[in-house]
């Protein structure tokens, strides 16, 4: 085995930056697709699509939850395996989980199309934008294949410590997806709308869905060969995985629940509140990748730790953990108060309103001056997801959407009426959501129950 990436040893600082930077860049490259989409689509299409296409963003998350917290579940097992050094049970887990992830698509790919109209109006799309919205959408749909191999191929790096394999996959796809959004939505290219901005994204997902299976199993075979040969399937063991992937794939799931419902109280105001909140959602988005991929790498290096039985190192994990965050938070105050108007304005035609750029921005000030509680929400609860201890993560993503849409929803739509202004309501039940995880999470971290969860031992 010539891998000699791990978090067992050194800086916990060091190997938490070394670790996170690949993985913040990539999912920034990642997020580039639904940003590019928007900004494109918003310039050359109009405000009118714009809101179209970013009405259908919470419902496409809710797949992108099940793909991702089902492939983010495997990856615990994973790290802990590698901790362990039991190297045939960790292939034949990543085999698993890949081929699991695969089939699960299809079924996700039917459903979404089956679904589309229903959870269009659901969602409380306006008829002025559902045509576009569902062209968007079940455009899309075709791609949630890509989705789900990819992200299962990615976690396998991850949780050996290559994050910076993700990264690269992905710049790469990005790049296309940029190019073709441009060659299918200008007016100088083929003029295809919102259509042209799905279809630009499915290709781009292919794409890398498939170089990044190769590229999976060729790491694999090379760097981790075993006198013993690793099963391409085990269903005992993915019995095993899914009873840790299926809690966080439901962490996952009430995230995007979660946004989805705020989306449907937001889609009750005006097309320039929802085009605001749909621009300053995909930078919000973009914001907070640093402190959600923090989050994942801490989870790695839990699940090493605890697969090692290296439980001191957890605490200092946190540590360096909770100072990266303060300095991203630190950062993200000072660019968002200085270009917010001019970053809105990205997705913005000549003939968007001032109440487009005003909530927008008021969003973007609202949440950037609390990010410093999602950061530490996202490393104390995932320090728990890493360790094992599945239940009360879930439990405290759980309660931290319960308190943002009730918040929300009796504010807004309750006691202001959906006045104008009363949308401001909406956006400080996210920080105070936050809040609640973090203190549910930093409060079981501090019993050290979680020292009792190793499943290394189990699978």
């Amino acid at each position: 085995m010539k891998s000699k990436t791990n978090m067992l040893t050194g800086s916990p600082f060091k190997s938490l930056l070394l670790f996170s930077l690949p993985m913040i860049l990539g999912n920034l490259f990642q997020q580039l697709y639904n940003i590019v989409d928007a900004i494109i689509v918003g310039k050359f299409v109009g405000q009118k699509a714009l809101a179209a296409a970013g009405s259908t963003s919470t419902i496409i998350f809710i797949y992108l939850g099940i793909s991702l917290g089902l492939a983010l579940g495997c990856m615990i097992i994973f790290s802990q395996l590698f901790g362990a050094r039991n190297y045939v049970r960790m292939k034949t887990a990543m085999y698993t989980c890949i081929i699991f992830l695969g089939a699960l698509s299809l079924v996700a790919l039917a459903v979404g199309l089956i679904t589309a109209d229903g959870v269009l109006h659901l969602t409380n799309v306006q008829e002025v934008l559902y045509q576009d919205a569902r062209t968007y959408f079940t455009i899309y749909v075709l791609g949630f294949p890509a989705m789900f191999i990819y992200n299962a191929a990615s976690q396998v790096f991850n949780s050996l410590g290559k994050s910076k394999y993700s990264l690269f996959m992905l710049a790469g796809s990005s790049v296309l997806n940029v190019v073709l959004d441009l060659w299918f939505v200008m007016p100088s290219g083929l003029n295809m709308g919102v259509a042209g901005a799905a279809i630009a994204t499915d290709i781009s997902q292919y794409v890398i869905a498939i170089a990044g299976l190769i590229w999976a199993i060729i790491y694999l075979r090379k760097n981790f060969k075993t006198e013993e040969r690793a099963a391409i399937f085990d269903i005992g063991l993915l019995g095993n995985m899914l009873k840790v992937a299926i809690p966080t794939m439901l962490a996952q799931v009430v995230v995007s629940v979660g946004y989805a419902i705020l989306m449907a109280l937001v889609n009750k105001y005006s097309v320039d509140i929802i085009s605001g909140y749909v621009a300053a959602y995909k930078i919000d988005s973009l914001c907070g990748i640093p402190m959600i991929q923090i989050g994942n790498a801490m989870a790695t290096f839990t699940g090493q730790n605890v697969g090692a039985k290296q439980y001191d190192r957890v605490p200092k994990g946190i540590k360096a953990g909770v100072l990266m965050c303060v300095v991203v938070w630190i950062v993200f105050v000072a660019v968002v108060n200085l270009f917010g108007h001019g970053m809105i304005g990205l997705f913005m035609d000549a003939g968007a309103s001032e109440l487009a750029y005003t909530t927008g921005v008021t969003y973007m000030r609202v949440m950037s001056s609390l990010y410093i509680i999602l950061g530490l929400m996202y490393v104390f609860a995932a320090t728990l997801r890493g360790a094992g201890d599945i239940t009360m993560s879930l439990v405290a993503v759980v309660m931290n959407f319960a308190v943002r849409c009730a918040f929300a929803f009796i504010m807004a739509q309750g006691v202001f009426h959906l006045a104008p202004g009363s949308e401001i309501w909406i956006w400080w039940s996210n920080p105070l959501g936050w809040f609640v995880a973090f203190v549910l999470c930093a409060l079981r971290f501090r019993t050290g129950i979680w020292k009792t969860k190793r499943l290394a031992d189990k699978v």
